[in-house]
């Protein structure tokens, strides 16, 4: 497996329950975009740049289709 390594991050491993809280897939669209964006550096500290980028990918498809489900009024 090319992909298979014990990573060298420095990130402490460590998540703050507040954290993950506020990362409830239901709410994350609600967030201000401000608040958003201090979860994801927080989240993402210390990661390689790539598993960074998937994880923002995937918070931002999340709040594509937050915004499609909910109807217009």
């Amino acid at each position: 497996m090319p992909d298979s390594f014990i990573a060298n991050n420095g990130g402490t491993g460590k998540v703050d329950k507040n954290t993950v809280k506020k990362l409830d897939v239901e709410g994350w669209a609600k967030l201000p975009p401000a608040e958003r964006t201090r979860v994801l550096q927080q989240l993402t500290q210390g990661m390689s740049a790539r598993n960074r980028e998937a994880i923002e990918a995937y918070f931002n498809r999340v709040i594509s289709s937050q915004k499609a489900q909910t109807p217009r009024k």
